[in-house]
């Protein structure tokens, strides 16, 4: 990115004419993200001065791209509204671009083209567009938010030659096949040692395949890194073995070459996030994705397995929750093949809680039982994975099983090892929760707190709202009827959508 210019339109006391404030300091400083050890991207920020009631702010510059394969995406709305939005692309002539439009139509802006003697310059623009309200829990902007992303199909060379970059998939995937090709599987040593501790002979194929991929979730720390090309080319497997930490291609990587060796077919995939909306057909850019896994055919059966070691606490079988009916690029050496990962059902992803009360004094006392199966068991034990001591285990637990009222007290709880599901027994006391009338008790068992994080959609909410994943949820209680007393009233039964 370069020749940046900023400057802020102000008027004093004379409205109809304006002054200038031009923004003199630039700051370029690394990205810092939670999510990415170490990122090569640079932001820039600025501040404008002289803001104000009927301030105009100016913003223009330019970006130089490296590489062919790279695209520019620009929006047209944003958080503030905006006199106009405009995006020039000057081409030289011998380049051919593609204009992909997304949440809109070509006719929804101005568009120009103007063609010289070397080159030829695309405008688009758009006026008075009103600020974007991004509401809660709402998909990602490139779902909802108009805006057009720039590739290139072909180039031609001093000599004439024409360079195919990317016109389709198939270019897509030659590129990223390029890429991948650079990794070295010698020197694999180490890999052959740790796998004759955990193999067997007597193991089948799939037994193998599931020990590779524990043992990869378990033994290689996930830490993003994203330098140059690096965020798309792996390390090479015995590197990654020796430092036992890598991103989601190299952990990719080191599963297939583990599988390699153990004589196991499996293929490297590219995927996208659900973030991120497009498919291959309509985006065969790098936008489309940015994520890697393996792909593995089930043996007797052929079904197809995605394997995402980034998620140390993923069962075998199911995709990362965040590729669910995301297309997969598939690896398969000289041609690939497009396939969906599955969204899981709901009856995979449950919450079954079911509890026993008893009413004692002026108090209620408590046994429960959670379970968590599919993503709920993965959010759990990763949940768990971040406490730091058994303090932050009990608050954690608390929190899952907290039911009535803030006087609910948690008095004991177990959550149970070597087992596919989360599950954990618990004990708790709750005062002040019920009320006496005279001979009469009146107690509301529906006391969970679990359905607080569901908000009501308003009847203006212009956007659909995101959730992670399908689910069952199970709340089950139970009241023992003190001895002398009979159930006098229930409330009918009721729902919400």
């Amino acid at each position: 990115m370069n020749d940046i210019e900023a400057y802020t339109l102000f008027t004093d006391n004379n409205k109809d004419k304006y002054k200038k404030s031009k923004v003199k300091d630039f700051e370029s400083i690394k990205a810092i993200s939670s999510s990415v050890f170490y990122d090569d991207n640079q932001v820039t920020s600025f501040e404008y001065k002289n803001m104000r009631k009927g301030s105009i702010c100016y913003l223009s510059y330019s970006v130089n791209v490296l590489y062919p394969q790279l695209t520019t995406t620009t929006f047209f709305e944003h958080s503030v509204p905006m006199l106009e939005n405009q995006l020039v692309l000057h081409v030289d002539n011998d380049i051919d671009v593609n204009v992909f439009y997304f949440n809109m139509d070509d006719n929804e802006v101005d568009y120009t083209v103007e063609k010289n003697k070397n080159e030829t310059i695309h405008s688009w623009k758009r006026k008075n567009i009103e600020p974007y309200e991004e509401e809660e829990y709402c998909q990602d902007d490139r779902y909802i938010l108009p805006h057009i992303i720039i590739g290139v199909n072909s180039y031609k060379t001093k000599d004439g030659e024409t360079k195919f970059v990317l016109r389709n998939v198939e270019d897509l995937y030659k590129w990223y096949k390029s890429l991948i090709n650079k990794v070295d599987y010698n020197n694999l040593e180490e890999i052959e040692e740790v796998l004759s501790k955990i193999i067997e002979d007597t193991d089948s194929e799939i037994d193998k395949v599931k020990k590779v991929y524990k043992w990869v979730q378990d033994n290689i720390k996930y830490i993003a890194m994203t330098d140059g090309l690096g965020g798309f080319i792996p390390n090479n497997p015995s590197v990654i073995m020796s430092r036992r930490y890598g991103d989601c291609k190299d952990m990719s990587v080191l599963i297939k070459t583990m599988l390699y060796v153990l004589e196991i077919d499996s293929y490297l995939s590219w995927v996208g996030s659900r973030d991120i909306p497009y498919t291959y057909s309509e985006l065969p850019t790098p936008a489309v994705d940015n994520h890697m896994i393996v792909s593995y055919y089930e043996a007797g059966s052929e079904k197809l397995i995605f394997l995402d070691a980034t998620n140390s606490f993923l069962n075998y079988g199911l995709p990362s929750q965040m590729i669910q009916g995301k297309e997969v690029l598939i690896d398969h050496g000289e041609s690939f093949k497009i396939a969906e990962a599955p969204i899981v059902e709901p009856n995979v992803n449950g919450f079954y809680d079911s509890v026993l009360l008893e009413i004692a004094n002026d108090s209620l006392i408590g046994t429960g039982n959670i379970i968590g199966t599919g993503y709920f068991n993965n959010d759990f034990l990763y949940s768990l994975s971040k406490s730091i001591d058994k303090k932050d285990v009990k608050y954690f637990i608390d929190d899952l099983t907290s039911k009535g009222n803030n006087k609910f007290n948690l008095t004991q709880y177990e959550i149970k090892d070597d087992v596919e599901d989360f599950i954990c027994t618990y004990e708790f006391v709750l005062e002040d929760y019920f009320r006496r009338n005279n001979n009469e008790i009146y107690v509301n068992i529906n006391m969970s707190k679990f359905f607080d994080s569901y908000r009501k959609i308003d009847d203006d909410r212009e956007t659909a709202i995101e959730n992670e994943f399908k689910k069952t949820i199970s709340l089950h209680v139970e009241l023992k009827i003190p001895d002398g007393y009979n159930i006098k009233y229930i409330p009918e039964n009721s729902e919400y959508r």
